[in-house]
């Protein structure tokens, strides 16, 4: 178990605990994020950088890039069940309000990461911008969000997404912020359908939404998925649509 620095009380947040303990760094989907992301930012921006994951949870991202690059990852949220789970990080976590806007982190990093984050919050735009607070400016915003509101489903619902979105709506929200020089892309074009499948057996479900939703498949099922994976990452640079939405920009 990672040290934790209080700068914070711990609080109640929107997301569903049971998450945590599904989700790991083997699950074929948490795999494929961070394959798309570092075709999509590029080795240079990641390497030998000094990030901020903002709703960091229990530390999947830090450990994925702290593994693979000479890169510090801090990490930040309020779900103290989430963040006693984080082991083998390089960096300092931090049980924290980002609203608090510490001067100790002001303009402190080099980018802040928001991996499937802002859709739980209720005003993003705002949200964003305190988030850029702790970014030098110039420094890169990095943000994963699920993509199409006709995708939402009950699952949405359990571990607490207020919404999807689409290219023009979230690059609305990164202008609004003061981010610029955006790049978008849609990733995992290949798991639409799986989504559709999900969102109409979720339909007859009323409890372990969640955990029924992103179990981790075993086996075959799992291997099958991170080959369609490394498929359409070789294949589709920028794929033209996908389950889930990533960007990045710039600190104005």
């Amino acid at each position: 178990m990672s040290n934790i620095n209080y700068l914070t009380q711990p609080e109640v947040v929107s997301m569903a605990d049971k998450w945590f303990d599904i989700a790991t760094v083997r699950h074929f989907w948490v795999q494929w994020r961070f394959e798309f992301f570092k075709k999509f930012v590029g080795h240079s921006a990641l390497n030998k950088q000094q990030f901020f994951e903002v709703g960091c949870g229990h530390g999947l991202v830090i450990n994925q890039i702290e593994k693979e690059f000479e890169t510090v990852v801090d990490g930040g949220d309020l779900n103290d069940y989430a963040l006693k789970k984080i082991e083998g990080n390089k960096g300092t976590i931090y049980c924290y309000n980002i609203y608090q806007k510490s001067e100790a982190f002001k303009n402190k990093y080099d980018g802040v990461i928001l991996f499937d984050v802002i859709e739980h919050i209720d005003d993003d735009v705002d949200f964003l911008i305190t988030s850029c607070f702790h970014v030098k400016p110039g420094g890169l915003v990095m943000i994963n969000v699920p993509a199409y509101q006709t995708l939402f489903s009950k699952y949405d619902t359990a571990v607490g997404h207020k919404r999807r979105y689409t290219k023009d709506l979230l690059k609305a929200k990164m202008e609004a912020a003061g981010i610029e020089e955006i790049k978008l892309s849609y990733w995992g074009f290949s798991l639409v359908p799986l989504l559709l499948i999900r969102k109409l057996f979720l339909l007859f479900k009323d409890n372990n939404i969640a955990s029924d939703g992103f179990k981790s498949p075993e086996g075959f099922v799992n291997s099958f998925f991170k080959g369609l994976m490394k498929l359409e990452i070789a294949l589709f640079a920028h794929p033209i649509t996908g389950t889930s939405l990533m960007a990045y920009g710039k600190k104005k």
